[in-house]
């Protein structure tokens, strides 16, 4: 957006941290306000870096960042659940990992006999075998 590129060295408050709810801004000295200037702030060599047209005093503002989904940046960085894909992907592989891990309980207690009579219990399997009774007299009787 400017002529000119300056970049501070991120402190605590920044280092770390997504840039998107964050601007480059100057002090307009006849409203005493904060203006923000670019939003659309870069990360380089360790430093905070955006694109100015005039020199005054600059700060990086927090809460005057493109965020949300119109991103005037047109960022090429992929939207992430967590704000990292390191944690995106630890997250994805935990629940993936867990519906498997449901599906492989399922799958045993449903072939395994002995597991089966301990998820029915006595009652269910006194019932299952009333069932299986009746179900043989019925195809006995038509044959």
């Amino acid at each position: 957006s400017g002529d000119a590129r300056i970049c501070f060295f991120s402190g605590a408050n920044v280092a770390g941290k997504s840039l998107d709810d964050r601007c480059l801004g100057f002090l307009e000295p006849r409203t005493n306000e904060w203006k923000c200037a670019d939003p659309c702030l870069v990360r380089r060599n360790g430093a905070v870096c955006g694109e100015v047209d005039h020199f005054t005093n600059w700060a990086v503002l927090v809460g005057g960042g493109a965020g949300g989904s119109n991103d005037p940046c047109q960022s090429d960085a992929p939207s992430t659940f967590t704000g990292s894909i390191l944690w995106d992907t630890l997250a994805s592989l935990f629940v993936f990992g867990g519906v498997c891990c449901v599906c492989l309980s399922v799958l045993a207690v449903s072939s395994h006999p002995s597991l089966k009579q301990l998820l029915y219990g006595t009652e269910g399997r006194r019932i299952r075998s009333l069932r299986r009774v009746e179900h043989n007299n019925q195809r006995a009787a038509i044959q």
